[in-house]
């Protein structure tokens, strides 16, 4: 992968005792950079620059700049499945795929740099990470385990669960993707009775 930062410049490191901080005070600023200037910019020396630390502490803490995109991804996973996973005490399963589908554009819409990160290249020359690979194939694993209770249940139609679960995610990632490229434009309230319709629509087309 090419290098973003030549030479680790020579500021001392953090102390065992302030190094959680320092992590998550690097991440908070490689989103804040991402969201504020894209991809491009995010290098190394950008990244220890605006979190106050030299790039030896980055490099401590993620290894590099894939280790730290990577770090972002697991967080983003880990953030939008505790969010969907709200509203697995709803007993009803209908009327959970429609909250959960609420639920994913709810985060998505409160972390967008988080949201692009983990569904765009907006970083280039990243190697593969198959960690994520794996953490993303757990999340939809998540996602078809509800669907699957909904056809047990017999809320919907079970002649194919990974087919329908493939599409209801689809479905509602696409609104939800659409919805943050801000076009067509809408009011909170117009968005919000857009996506509502669609996923009633949706969920009624699988309906058993």
């Amino acid at each position: 992968m090419p290098s973003d930062a030549s030479t680790p410049d020579p500021r001392p490191t953090v102390g065992p005792s302030t190094s959680s901080s320092t992590r998550d005070r690097i991440l908070a600023a490689a989103v804040d950079l991402l969201a504020r200037e894209g991809g491009a910019a995010l290098t190394v020396r950008a990244v220890a620059a605006a979190a106050g630390c030299s790039t030896i502490g980055v490099y401590t803490h993620f290894g590099g700049k894939t280790g730290l995109v990577q770090a972002l991804l697991l967080d983003a996973y880990e953030q939008l499945d505790a969010a969907v996973a709200t509203v697995d005490t709803i007993v009803d399963p209908y009327a959970r795929l429609d909250a959960g589908a609420h639920a994913y554009r709810e985060w998505a819409l409160a972390h967008r740099t988080h949201y692009l990160l983990m569904f765009s290249p907006i970083v280039p020359t990243v190697d593969p990470m198959p960690a994520v690979e794996e953490r993303g194939a757990q999340s939809y694993g998540a996602h078809c385990a509800r669907v699957e209770a909904a056809v047990a249940a017999g809320a919907l139609r079970g002649d194919d669960v990974e087919a329908t679960a493939f599409h209801l995610w689809t479905s509602v990632h696409g609104a939800v993707s659409i919805e943050l490229l801000g076009s067509p434009p809408a009011t909170p309230e117009r968005a919000l009775a857009r996506f509502s319709h669609g996923v009633d629509a949706l969920l009624r087309g699988h309906a058993a």
